[in-house]
């Protein structure tokens, strides 16, 4: 009876510790699982009616992106329009251009569209606007291969744009201005790293370019100059009024042609006073009408001869002094800073360009996507 009583009371002690086992063991999948939840993990793919009534937003942004594209490449913009200083009247007006007024305002569209289109949907699934984006750059890449690059940063700057959008609350005129704005600083950035590296990987090509069409313009100048002298009108008429009878006349004096006289052998055995004479008679002789007339007519033909000749050397030597110039401006200390870090500096220019651009782009987009809102979305 005693066994049988101390077993009892054996098992009763045992039973709440393999129950407290057992609860231990239920609650550890539990905080296993509370542990993966409190971790990171991203959104998933919801194909949803959302997704279903947007998606159409993705093939029009595929289309105008294309369209876009073509636009921007046929506004011709390159790198080296920066550095060309002779055409550079030219470079400023593509900036206002048919061609790239249309890439504005079809580019602010596709902005617009992919900021719908990400608005309410989750970050992972903003990013699907990039695909249709990013194919038409690649395209586009393959049929204009120098502008791949600015294809690919604007087709990344159409899906931040979605991204961004994303995270906005209300895509109102000042959530989509807001929008577009973070979105075209991924432009900027973009733009100022492409550049760096295009012009980084050869800037002596660059900076070449700048000083020679710098170069360029002086024998421009002398050009114009010796168009200048070689179509002046030399007739006698313009040398009659350069030197006059009476100027012509005190240019020979009696003692510079008696000391011409005298250079003749066997002149000098005459009387001083007889050569003084037939000094007075020469004189009179050279400055006389006829004299200053046959003068007039021999110089102008001989100023008419050598103009020709006049205006090829002015034209040479505006060229050679100009390339001389050049090449000693480029051996300073200062100069050679600015061509070793050319890339730098183009950089910055084009980020400067860029800036106004994103102003325009900004103000526009954020107008269409409100008035997108307001039509199809609302």
């Amino acid at each position: 009876m005693a066994a049988s009583k101390k077993k009892d009371e054996k098992d009763k002690t045992e039973t709440p510790a393999i129950e407290t086992q057992k609860e231990s063991k239920a609650d550890k999948p539990d905080k296993a699982g509370n542990a993966k939840s409190s971790g990171f993990s991203l959104p998933p793919l919801a194909f949803d009616e959302q997704f279903k009534f947007k998606a159409p937003l993705l093939v029009l942004s595929l289309v105008l992106f294309a369209f876009a594209g073509y636009l921007f490449q046929s506004a011709s913009l390159h790198v080296t329009d920066l550095v060309d200083i002779q055409r550079l009247q030219f470079s400023a007006a593509k900036l206002y251009s048919l061609a790239f007024i249309l890439f504005v305002i079809l580019y602010a569209l596709v902005m617009a569209l992919s900021m719908h289109f990400g608005h309410g949907q989750n970050c992972l699934m903003s990013l699907l606007a990039l695909a249709p984006t990013l194919l038409a750059a690649i395209v586009l890449g393959v049929l204009f291969p120098p502008y791949l690059p600015a294809f690919v940063a604007f087709a990344l700057t159409a899906g931040a744009a979605s991204f961004f959008a994303s995270r906005t609350p209300a895509l109102n005129l000042s959530g989509a201005y807001n929008t577009a704005g973070r979105a075209l600083l991924v432009l900027a950035l973009l733009a100022f790293v492409l550049t760096f590296m295009k012009v980084g990987s050869n800037p002596q090509y660059y900076s070449d370019r700048f000083f020679d069409s710098a170069v360029a313009l002086v024998p421009d100048v002398g050009g114009q100059v010796a168009e200048a002298v070689g179509n002046a009108q030399l007739d006698e008429s313009f040398l009659r009024g350069a030197i006059s009878k009476q100027t012509f006349a005190e240019s020979i004096s009696a003692e510079s042609v008696q000391s011409a006289i005298e250079t003749i052998p066997g002149l000098t055995s005459f009387n001083a006073s007889v050569r003084a004479k037939w000094a007075e008679t020469v004189k009179g002789s050279l400055t006389s009408d006829a004299a200053y007339n046959q003068f007039i007519t021999l110089g102008t033909q001989s100023l008419q001869k050598a103009q020709a000749n006049i205006a090829q050397q002015l034209k040479e030597s505006a060229n050679t002094q100009a390339a001389g110039a050049i090449q000693g401006l480029k051996t300073m200390p200062a100069v050679k800073q600015v061509t070793d870090n050319f890339g730098l500096i183009l950089a910055f220019t084009v980020l400067s360009v860029v800036g106004v651009l994103n102003f325009v782009l900004k103000i526009i987009a954020a107008l269409l996507a409100w008035a997108l809102g307001k039509l199809a979305f609302s």
